[in-house]
């Protein structure tokens, strides 16, 4: 569409935005202002869609208009109703085209509004927000435009088409439209596919077909199947991994001799018991990167692109930028490292923790001391502590948020999204959802480790006796024994 249309609406739905936003705040009650009183919501149904799904739905209306209002296809949409949401106030009705094909595929929509930027407080409140230029897009991902902070951003869009060749198709409603004020911009826009390429689909890039740089990606709560969720499982030395559903089979990765390893995203690491560090990224018969020798422990986040080691001599090293970026010497006399989005977290010798935000030169915040264990949630804004004597506390709101005391006779603290998990010292483990003030739900006993990935909606256990048990579906789900003899266990989605 021309240039100068497109950038009338820019400037106008930011003005349009901030006054409707303001209006709706003086005028309703809190609770319906948080919600965001453009849209209707549903409860989720009991069997909710797969990324196929929300795909399907929304090509099924490329070429429509607005609903009922528009001057150039008034024709109902492929559901029968005579707009999308709210898109015939009219208003700029991109968002309102994202969140009917979520909300009609069964999916929680709760917090989104006609303001697109509110997509991304939806993928930080439930850890689907991806902003890491290694991410790669999956079918039904909402990608986010020039987000400016507060609730606002630009455009959003849905993805409907992965192409082998790593290019994406996107749906968009609010496309194409004429008209320097947002009724008539939003009776000429269309639902429109674009295409992007494949050196364009990267968190950052400007692809030519939009104009507009892509801040993040957000994956829809609630879907079913498996969106590329995995498991590993480590025994004797040994690396397993299983993709997808939990009755998949298990793909054998390393062969033995490892400490330890990690799963983050699309990425697996291990760590040999000689202290060398091995990423790969992508499929699971993808080859093995050597990131480096003489490690003590490490950490992956490849939604941010990071990896960061504590080596064996106590140095805190992280490199931006994915597996070939270049190391940067972080602190020393480090015990513990954490990495989340673009936070990284410490925990030096002495039990203090200090974690930085933004780039890998910007300065360290103290946030407390006495840490026995520091755990980190960049999405949800969340700092978590064990303390050494078996408190779990947790912030919310970043990083100069309050600590809510938790629980105390704890011995392992877990974050994931809105879900904070902890294990008892007699062996227990409970998790809550929702508010730090939110009560525990009670999960199984004789938990040697718990593991939590609130985007696929997972929890996983290795017990006492050495088996890795795993539930769909919340923390009401049914358990699912995977294997025995495990040393380690662990849970990722992307």
């Amino acid at each position: 569409m021309p240039q100068n249309h497109r950038t009338r609406r820019i400037i106008n739905e930011r003005k349009l935005i901030t006054m409707s936003r303001t209006l709706r705040l003086l005028s309703v009650p809190l609770s319906t202002a948080l919600l965001g009183a453009c849209v209707t919501l549903a409860a989720p149904s009991a069997s909710a869609a797969t990324g196929s799904d929300l795909a399907t739905l929304a090509l099924n209306n490329a070429g429509k208009g607005a609903g009922s209002c528009s001057v150039v296809n008034s024709a109902p949409n492929s559901l029968g109703g005579t707009s999308f949401g709210s898109s015939c106030k009219p208003e700029y009705w991109c968002s309102d085209f994202a969140i009917w094909v979520w909300q009609n595929a069964g999916l929680d929509v709760a917090g989104l509004t006609a303001s697109s930027g509110t997509f991304y407080a939806y993928g930080q409140a439930r850890g689907t927000l991806h902003t890491g230029p290694d991410y790669r897009p999956q079918l039904g991902d909402a990608v986010l435009y020039n987000y400016n902070g507060a609730g606002r951003a630009d455009h959003v869009g849905l993805v409907t088409k992965v192409n082998a060749d790593g290019s994406v198709l996107t749906t968009n409603g609010d496309w194409g439209g004429q008209g320097s004020d947002e009724a008539a911009f939003a009776r000429t826009a269309t639902v429109q596919n674009l295409t992007l390429g494949a050196a364009e689909v990267p968190v950052g890039s400007v692809p030519a077909a939009v104009n507009m740089r892509i801040s993040a990606y957000i994956s829809p709560a609630g879907l079913t199947g498996a969106r590329n969720s995995r498991i590993g499982v480590l025994q004797n030395g040994a690396l397993t991994v299983k993709q997808g559903a939990l009755t998949a089979g298990w793909s054998p990765e390393w062969g033995g001799g490892l400490a330890r390893f990690k799963v983050s995203g699309s990425w697996i690491g291990v760590l040999t018991t000689g202290g060398e560090l091995y990423v790969k990224e992508g499929d699971l018969n993808a080859p093995w990167v050597d990131e480096r020798g003489g490690v003590a422990d490490f950490e992956l986040d490849q939604g941010a692109g990071r990896v960061g080691v504590v080596t064996t001599d106590g140095h805190a090293v992280v490199k931006d930028g994915g597996l070939a970026g270049s190391w940067v010497d972080e602190t020393n006399g480090v015990k513990q490292l954490r990495l989340s989005g673009d936070w990284v977290g410490v925990v030096f010798n002495d039990g203090t923790a200090s974690v930085k935000e933004g780039g890998l030169l910007a300065g360290w915040t103290p946030e407390t001391n006495n840490v026995a264990d520091l755990q980190l949630d960049r999405a949800s804004g969340r700092v978590g502590v064990l303390t050494k004597d078996g408190h779990a506390i947790v912030k919310d709101g970043g990083l100069a948020g309050s600590w809510v005391d938790q629980t105390n006779g704890v011995k392992q603290l877990r974050l994931s999204g809105d879900w904070v998990g902890v294990v008892f010292n007699d062996g227990t483990a409970s998790v809550k959802e929702g508010g730090l003030l939110a009560g525990w739900t009670p999960e199984t006993n004789n938990v040697a480790d718990l593991q939590l990935d609130r985007a696929s909606g997972r929890v996983g256990v290795l017990s006492t006796d050495g088996h890795a048990l795993v539930k769909d579906g919340g923390l009401a789900g049914s358990w699912t024994d995977q294997t025995n003899g495990v040393q380690q266990l662990g849970l990722t989605s992307y």
